[in-house]
């Protein structure tokens, strides 16, 4: 059951979202092609999340990606944006949604203290961080000679998902072909391909 402390944090949530998304863009867009990527993106996760809590909960994470990442690309090619800037912005933007989402998670449920439910608040901050250090300083770092934009979206999310699927592992007793355990493999395959992505936009 929801309390207004739970939805301060969505709303908090959802404004640290919007309020990332438009800073990373203002420069390159204008606020109506923002805001309507902005609400496109919002409305789908929450038809996202309405699916996966109707059906399928265990996979909520991922429901919840796929219907914005379909709605997104769609609207990314209407507007005429160009994706690696649009990854770049969205990546610490959803790091806050999901930073403030566990936050809330754990306020109503403050008896599960288990680590894979403080980790799911600890990650996201520690992507943000990532974040930050890696767009202030991709452009010199010498194994990525072609300094195009999208590395730090591209690397945070792939070490976040990694460290993801490795919290599932280690922390949550995981069990062959149970829920946590196609959870975990979902997160390496992402990891993988955001690594993958990176290497062959380096230049190299």
């Amino acid at each position: 059951m929801l309390t207004l402390a739970t939805i301060f944090l969505y709303g908090l949530g959802l404004l640290f979202f919007s309020f990332s998304f438009w800073r990373q863009l203002r420069e390159d867009y204008p606020n109506e092609d923002i805001f309507a990527l902005t609400l496109g993106l919002l409305f789908s996760g929450g038809i996202g999340l309405w699916v996966a809590s109707s059906w399928v909960p265990g996979f909520a994470l991922w429901i919840t990606l796929v219907i914005p990442v379909v709605a997104g690309s769609y609207l990314i090619r209407k507007l005429n944006l160009r994706f690696f800037e649009v990854i770049d912005a969205i990546a610490p933007a959803w790091f806050w949604l999901q930073f403030f989402i566990s936050i809330a998670v754990f306020v109503q449920n403050p008896s599960a203290t288990q680590p894979v439910v403080l980790l799911s608040i600890v990650l996201p901050a520690v992507a943000i961080l990532l974040y930050g250090f890696l767009f202030a300083r991709y452009r010199r770092f010498s194994w990525y000679p072609s300094g195009r934009v999208g590395f730090a979206g591209l690397v945070s999310l792939s070490i976040y998902f990694l460290l993801h699927s490795l919290t599932l592992v280690f922390f949550s007793g995981i069990r062959i072909l149970s829920i946590d355990f196609f959870n975990a493999i979902i997160g390496f395959v992402l990891a993988i391909i955001f690594g993958v992505v990176v290497y062959l936009r380096s230049g190299r």
